[in-house]
């Protein structure tokens, strides 16, 4: 009989601690997905502002329209980098 209660205590334990990291799992994921949904781009401003910096430099609309579209691509994901020219 004190063997059963023995068991029974070591395995209470044995389960609250399992419960415990069980729940600091999930706060981990919690946290991790609210600071995806958080980080968002305005890709259409950052195409933009790249088209501008390229202008400012002395490219022509057309070249620096090309460069917008690379950083564009990249940031809406339809590539996976932008290659220098």
């Amino acid at each position: 009989m004190i063997f059963s209660a023995v068991a029974l205590v070591a395995f209470s334990f044995a389960g609250m601690a399992n419960e415990n990291e069980e729940k600091k799992v999930e706060a981990i994921l919690a946290k991790k997905e609210s600071v995806k949904a958080t980080v968002e781009v305005d890709c259409d401003k950052l195409a933009n502002d790249t088209m501008d910096v390229y202008e400012a430099a002395g490219w022509s609309v057309e070249e620096a329209y090309e460069e917008g579209l690379k950083v564009y691509n990249v940031c809406i994901g339809k590539t996976k980098k932008v290659t220098q020219a």
